[in-house]
């Protein structure tokens, strides 16, 4: 870092110069953000030079380069102040206005368009700044990702007078970065040793995805600093709770990033401690987080896995209720509910006045949806015993308490219901009635869940064909994969009429998904063979459709017929015959 200053500082103080500098990194490792804000002093100490930014990504013309500085985007004005009105001039003329020197940094080489040479634009730089004008230029490039890296090679010895490699001080940049959200800069200076250890544990960190984080890691350090939340806990241990929510998030915001997971199944399989040990992202690499715990003691000693926050992380949705929950259960804090519900399970070691009045806080707080709604089945039994054994005296049915506060929690409750050996571990095999009927009622609550959120997706997936977004049909594709229930939910409500209103694209994107789910995997037949009767369903029901719909034209009949003869590939293959 201080190399780079170094060469920068003398290149702005020679009078004349007739080449660029170029600083060459790697993407979202600071080089831009080092140039926008760490040359502050420079600028001064080397004659009162001015920044004059933009980036040269998508640029398809290098004449565009001149219209494209002159715009509204272009800013200039010292680093943390730049001024981002349009010229009132033509670029040159406003730099021969300006009494200050200019430096004009140009980033994103390697971005620009595929109908744009490197050559093209470097020389187009050269002759309208460099060489004519003796601007001092920097250009800010990844040279790995440059295309025409011969050609690149060679330019560049008549253009550019020194290439420096980026080396970030990485710490520097993240405490840089970390001051600007005033929650976390106030944590990281309470635990500044420790998160410099957390920080420090990989070798090199995408800048980009450290914002993302930081701006994850905000909102929920704001919550639960200063948030209307049911935690009440001491600041030491509201301090350790926020330690564990830091690495979790630094390592899930990271990994998810590079694309180590991109749904919440594989992100519980990669980041829960309790699951990874059974998961491999595949038989060369051994799961990162893993990795990480065994090389670094800090991440060893406060990593905590949390499923709201990877959600949070994933989709974007921040379920605080589901935040709160977990963090009680995994740093046992008890409020008035849970200590009553203690006296109440261990009635043998208390008073009877102790327990009558812990009753009462109990049941209130059964009633109102107060407690995580899969405790509900195994309290019932509780209570019922000292009911039976006539410690305690209730008029109202208990029956009635049960199952209208299981509604209500369950609706107050983000549960994580995917899982079905996680779920099912919370019951016992007991035959009493009412404690039957509560398990059921929470099974049935999970379908319901599980059905909701599976057809929601797949009208994410529909919608997702109609715009051609492949992105998001890829991330339908994924969640679907391991669920091996695409078919049931795509041959519900009349879905087939849509798809003779797809476009021709669309309907190859849909061949191109039942390539990519069923007929690539040797194996189908080990998952989906339970799909078949369901391919069949939604086959025949799109039959029917296209020969209902007399307005179809002969290209489209064509593409469908195509759709349907995949179809009969894929139940072929999933039932293990031979196609």
């Amino acid at each position: 870092m201080e190399l780079l200053r170094e060469v920068i500082k003398r290149y702005l103080s020679k009078d004349l110069t007739d080449y660029a500098l170029n600083i060459d990194g790697p993407w979202g490792g600071g080089k831009t953000y080092f140039i926008k804000n760490k040359l502050n002093d420079l600028f001064g100490e080397s004659g009162n030079y001015i920044l004059m930014y933009n980036s040269l990504n998508g640029l398809n013309k290098p004449e565009d380069l001149i219209s494209m500085l002159e715009s509204s985007i272009f800013p200039y004005g010292t680093p943390n102040n730049f001024n981002n009105e349009p010229l009132k001039s033509n670029l040159l003329k406003f730099i021969e206005a300006k009494k200050a020197k200019i430096l004009l940094c140009l980033d994103d080489l390697e971005r620009i368009d595929d109908k744009c040479s490197v050559s093209s634009v470097l020389g187009y730089i050269n002759t309208y700044f460099i060489e004519h004008n003796n601007i001092k230029t920097i250009i800010i490039s990844n040279e790995g990702k440059i295309k025409e890296e011969e050609i690149f090679s060679e330019i560049k010895e008549k253009v550019i007078g020194r290439t420096i490699r980026f080396n970030a001080d990485n710490l520097s940049i993240f405490k840089s970065i970390i001051s600007n959200y005033p929650e976390l800069q106030e944590f990281y200076l309470k635990n500044n040793e420790l998160i410099d250890g957390v920080f420090t544990a990989y070798d090199s960190v995408n800048f980009r995805s450290i914002r993302f984080l930081f701006e994850i890691l905000e909102e929920v350090f704001s919550y639960l600093a200063y948030g209307e939340n049911s935690l009440d806990v001491e600041d030491n241990t509201l301090n350790d709770i926020l330690l564990g929510i830091f690495v979790f998030c630094f390592i899930a915001g990271i990994e998810y990033r590079k694309g180590t997971f991109r749904t919440t199944t594989d992100s519980v399989n990669i980041l829960d401690p309790f699951r990874s040990h059974f998961y491999k992202i595949d038989e060369t690499n051994p799961n990162p987080v893993n990795e990480l715990r065994k090389n670094n003691v800090i991440i060893n000693n406060l990593y905590r896995y949390y499923n709201s926050l990877s959600e949070f992380i994933i989709d974007g949705h921040f379920s605080k209720d589901k935040l709160i929950n977990e963090i009680k259960e995994k740093y046992y804090i008890k409020g008035i509910e849970d200590s009553s519900f203690g006296i109440i399970e261990s009635y043998e070691n208390y008073e009877l006045p102790e327990i009558i009045n812990s009753f009462s806080t109990v049941i209130n707080a059964i009633e109102e949806g107060g407690y995580n709604p899969l405790r509900y089945p195994y309290m019932y039994l509780v209570v019922k015993e000292l009911l039976d054994k006539e410690y305690i005296n209730f008029e109202g049915s208990l029956k009635n308490s049960f199952l209208k506060g299981l509604e209500v929690a369950y609706h107050k409750t983000t549960l994580d219901v995917v899982d079905e050996l996680r779920f099912n571990r919370h019951f016992e095999d007991s035959v009493e009635p009412i404690y039957v009927q509560l398990v059921n009622l929470l099974k049935e609550k999970r379908r319901l869940t599980i059905d909701q959120r599976n057809s929601s997706q797949i009208d994410e997936y529909i919608n997702a064909l109609k715009k051609n977004d492949y992105s998001l049909i890829s991330k339908s594709v994924a969640y679907f994969s391991s669920s091996s229930n695409f078919f049931q939910y795509l041959s519900r409500n009349e879905r087939q009429k849509e798809f003779i209103l797809l476009s021709n694209r669309s309907l190859n994107s849909f061949i191109v998904t039942l390539n990519q789910m069923y007929l690539k995997i040797s194996n189908a037949n080990e998952f989906y063979s339970s799909e078949a009767i369901f391919m069949e369903e939604f086959k025949a029901k799109l039959t029917v459709e296209l020969e209902n719909s007399k307005e179809v034209d002969k290209l489209k009949r064509d593409q469908i017929e195509n759709i349907l003869l995949t179809i009969d590939k894929v139940i072929t293959h999933v039932r293990n015959d031979q196609i």
